[in-house]
């Protein structure tokens, strides 16, 4: 009970806002693109944090240790298994990618990075069961109403 609460009055601060809720969903899809991973992401500091660091401008930049967000994680477990690599799927990445670019109303990165990218496809179908799949392209048929997706979901019935 008590989380259902929280979800609600988070829901309510931070998401109420449909162009915050989208940056929100943004932000997301930039982690799980993998984006900022080993490099410095650029943001502002309040006003209120500059008058308490006595900081001269709001523009600053800092790697924020993002880790890349590949497909297949592999490790090489040559003592273990003779030189056989454990493939471990990003289970995370496959599912949030698609439900977070969708909801940052972001279509381009959907169709190129998600529903028409064969490598995002093939890792996905390699874990995960057709009909998660196919939620990807019936999600973005909610928010999304392209010739090409239509065409994708009437071909996979």
């Amino acid at each position: 009970m008590n989380s259902e609460y929280f979800i609600i009055v988070s829901h309510e601060r931070y998401l109420s806002n449909s162009d915050e809720r989208r940056t929100f969903h943004s932000n997301m899809a930039d982690y799980f693109l993998g984006i900022w991973a080993g490099r410095p992401k650029p943001f502002q500091f309040s006003e209120h944090q500059r008058r308490m660091f006595n900081i001269a401008s709001a523009d600053s930049e800092a790697d924020r240790k993002v880790p890349a967000q590949p497909y297949i994680f592999t490790t090489n477990n040559a003592m273990q298994t003779n030189d056989v690599a454990t493939i471990r799927y990003n289970l995370r990445k496959l599912s949030e990618l698609p439900f977070q670019l969708i909801r940052a109303h972001r279509e381009d990165d959907l169709y190129r990075e998600v529903l028409f990218n064969y490598d995002f496809l093939h890792a996905k179908l390699s874990c995960m069961p057709l009909n998660l799949c196919v939620f990807d392209y019936e999600s973005a048929l909610e928010f999304v109403f392209d010739k090409e997706v239509n065409d994708i979901k009437f071909q996979t019935k």
